[in-house]
């Protein structure tokens, strides 16, 4: 496969320069770029079965330390909801020390293919965002069966999983508990569970916990992992983790879903103080949500009503009040709607507020075979708080 070749040069947002005083340097981020090895060749196409993908760049204009960060990001990934946020790596940089270098390995399946994207943040600011793509990893010569395009065939497990969907996961401090975003050090258990649609009896699921960013661990560290099994007619998947003797590290933390290696689902939860906590709940109270507008495009005008055909849904508003990392949420759910059961949760997209980034956009897909006709609505929470409802109709 051929790399397409890359090398971006980053300035630091308007923002740090105002920061700064009469005078001093604009501080700023160079020759940062994506490759396979160390202070490589840039690239923004990697295969598949790339061992690592690393990070790195120049800070330039130092007049003290800096903070660099790097969100890396799963676009438009199969089975894994858009826009997730899967790792954050930081490193301190100080003048005379002002290369910067991060590294992220391969999962042990294999990067899942498809587009991402990294975001590097200077001080708590975004500066620049660098969108890569993973790509089939070509077969070797006489690595088994291959399709007249020379990519692998599918085993017969994979081809399975593909048809296996899931739908609404929750994660909570109890079997039949809602969503939480964030729970107490002493929470005693964690409980995720999940619609499941098209798996056959027999099929392994693999529930997977990660650090994804806990002081004092490394990033990603897997925690746990336990393989569940489908039984005849299933519907619903369920699992726990119980609390560490000592209690949860504070931090970040993810659990994934997969069949036969490839990541049906992610969701990312928080393990905070009490007093973080309680000052979460009470920005949930203060905040609210502005300027609520439904349409068929990022940029347009509203709508009450759509046709099945219409494959892209996008609903966008301003959080007002919300501190950084408030948690915004927007769940897609059937009122009335053909052989579809009232009440049905469609799909879920939570999204977090940034400092200075009030606007919020959720991007909706429509079914391969069109909407359903009827009425439908979008839920709205802050923190887990109701914060109204969008409703609409589909017409044929």
């Amino acid at each position: 496969m051929v790399l397409t070749r890359l090398r971006t040069m980053l300035l630091a947002a308007l923002a740090l320069l105002l920061l700064q005083g009469p005078g001093s340097l604009a501080q700023s981020i160079e020759d940062m770029a994506l490759s396979d090895e160390e202070f490589g060749e840039a690239y923004d196409i990697f295969p598949s079965d790339i061992d690592t993908i690393y990070l790195d760049g120049t800070v330039t204009g130092m007049d003290g330390s800096v903070e660099i960060s790097a969100t890396w990001i799963a676009v438009d990934v199969a089975g894994v909801s858009a826009d997730f946020a899967f790792l954050n790596l930081a490193a301190e940089i100080t003048p005379g020390n002002d290369v910067f270098h991060f590294a992220t390995d391969r999962p042990d399946d294999g990067w899942p293919v498809g587009d991402y994207r990294v975001d590097v943040a200077m001080n708590g600011e975004t500066v620049e965002t660098l969108a890569f793509s993973i790509e089939a990893a070509t077969a070797d010569a006489g690595d088994g069966a291959a399709d007249a395009q020379g990519a692998p065939l599918p085993s017969p497990a994979s081809a399975t999983s593909a048809a296996i969907t899931l739908e609404q996961t929750i994660l909570s401090d109890s079997e039949i508990g809602g969503s939480v975003g964030a729970f107490a050090p002493d929470t005693a258990v964690l409980h995720p569970r999940s619609n499941i649609h098209d798996a056959p009896a027999g099929t392994a699921f693999t529930v997977s916990w990660l650090a994804a960013d806990v002081p004092g661990i490394e990033k990603g560290l897997l925690i746990d992992s336990t393989d569940l099994v489908a039984g005849a007619g299933m519907t619903t998947l369920k699992s726990q983790l119980s609390r560490p003797d000592a209690g949860w590290p504070v931090g970040r933390y993810s659990v994934t879903i997969a069949v036969a290696g490839r990541i049906l689902e992610a969701v990312t939860f928080d393990i905070a103080t009490k007093q973080d906590l309680e000052r979460g709940a009470q920005a949930a109270s203060d905040a609210s949500l502005s300027e609520v507008l439904l349409s068929l495009s990022k940029a347009g005008s509203p709508v009450e009503t759509i046709r099945a055909a219409d494959r892209r849904l996008y609903l966008t508003m301003r959080a007002e009040n919300a501190a950084a990392k408030t948690r915004v949420r927007a769940s897609l759910v059937v009122v009335h709607a053909g052989d579809v059961p009232d009440g049905y949760v469609v799909l879920e997209q939570e999204l977090e507020v940034l400092d200075g980034m009030d606007a919020l956009t959720y991007e909706f897909s429509g079914p391969d075979q069109g909407w359903p006709t009827g009425l439908y609505r979008i839920d709205l929470s802050i923190n887990g708080r109701p914060a109204g409802n969008v409703p609409f109709g589909v017409e044929p």
